[in-house]
């Protein structure tokens, strides 16, 4: 069941990344589209022709206004994400689309029915939602520096978790990731494997 769970997860995060997209294209983004296309371009020409000098400060500020240009596609991926993972999900009683498919369907771990506040806070913690808030806000209210000093840090914890989650969910007999024990909640098959 562990790798039905990755595979409906997989599943769920390209619906909503295709949702995203799509939002994105509207042409009320237009202009936000154009200024993170722009250095999307700039930072795919500098990795096609590496011998181009560079110094590391306009490496630093490339990237730095890359990730200020795609606050847009971050405000709309974090709201997506937690329409779909959390209310959406309530919503279907348990399951994204991605868990319809892999006939797979969140429960309470005590049989108990789960409220809608369970659903996002499950939301909260597999979708990224924490750090790409404190992304946005990093990006509006400080510096180049400021922003990669702490931003760097808050990556690390970041990707520490998800490691730990992945793990939990691989690793666990029950399959429960840390999202799951936090949320008490668990992934159940509907169909007899």
């Amino acid at each position: 069941m562990n790798f039905k769970r990755v595979l409906a997860y997989f599943i769920d995060i390209m619906i909503v990344s295709f949702i995203s997209v799509l939002i994105f294209y509207l042409p009320f983004f237009k202009k936000d589209f154009d200024n993170y296309e722009k250095y999307q371009q700039m930072e795919v020409d500098l990795i096609m022709h590496p011998n181009e000098k560079i110094s590391e400060d306009e490496l630093n500020t490339l990237e730095y206004n890359l990730n200020r240009a795609s606050v847009p596609v971050l405000i709309i991926n974090i709201g997506m994400m937690t329409m779909y993972f959390g209310v959406m999900q309530y919503l279907l009683k348990g399951q994204t689309l991605g868990k319809k498919i892999m006939k797979l369907k969140v429960v309470s771990a005590t049989g108990d029915d789960i409220n809608p506040n369970l659903f996002m806070l499950r939301s909260i913690l597999i979708t990224s939602f924490i750090p790409n808030l404190i992304n946005i806000l990093l990006l509006l209210l400080t510096n180049k520096e400021t922003w990669f000093e702490i931003y760097s840090i808050i990556s690390m914890i970041h990707s520490t978790f998800m490691f730990i989650m992945i793990a939990f969910i691989v690793l666990r007999k029950d399959g429960r990731g840390l999202h799951d024990l936090i949320a008490n909640t668990k992934v159940i098959s509907l169909k007899k494997e």
